[in-house]
């Protein structure tokens, strides 16, 4: 299992590769029994942190995590570096997540994450104004739902489709 990094910068659009080895790019294990796979918690907090370059210089960066039972993907569209991108992931089950992240002040910024299940429909999971520092400092739009109840959004309508009770 290796860790492709492709990224491509304002000055330079080529894109670069980059191959990591699990070890150089998760954590160290804490169980016996525990692999990359199952349990690998990456080294940094951001992925630009394994480029020599900030996200303000970064157009895009791609991470590919192959694993013998499937891969994850995970694209970041840097718009204004973090003041406004994109985060399009993909996980081996096949669920997608789209997070766009915009600064609207010095202090906050607006996350809208949107998922769907393999297969199944986009529904907004979270649409909230966050404090940069104090993330407590926040207002959730969804909040009077149930994640169950947002994941499973669509449901209902599709079954009244097809016919289905």
């Amino acid at each position: 299992m290796n860790i492709r990094i492709i990224y491509a910068t304002h000055d330079d659009p080529v894109p670069v590769e980059i191959s990591l080895k699990p070890e150089d790019y998760f954590d160290p294990l804490d169980g016996v029994e525990d692999t990359y796979s199952t349990a690998g918690v990456p080294r940094h907090l951001t992925p630009d942190q394994y480029t020599p370059y900030s996200p303000t210089e970064l157009r895009y960066l791609v991470v590919v995590e192959d694993y013998p039972n499937g891969r994850g993907e995970v694209r970041i569209q840097y718009l204004d570096g973090l003041r406004s991108h994109l985060i399009h992931s993909i996980d081996r089950d096949g669920m997608e997540e789209l997070i766009h992240s915009t600064d609207v002040s010095d202090t906050h910024c607006h996350i809208l994450r949107t998922q769907k299940i393999d297969g199944g429909l986009w529904t907004v999971v979270l649409n909230s104004i966050m404090h940069h520092d104090d993330p407590a400092d926040a207002v959730d739009f969804v909040g009077r739902y149930k994640w169950s109840d947002l994941r499973k959004f669509w449901l209902p309508y599709l079954k009244a489709d097809s016919g289905e009770q």
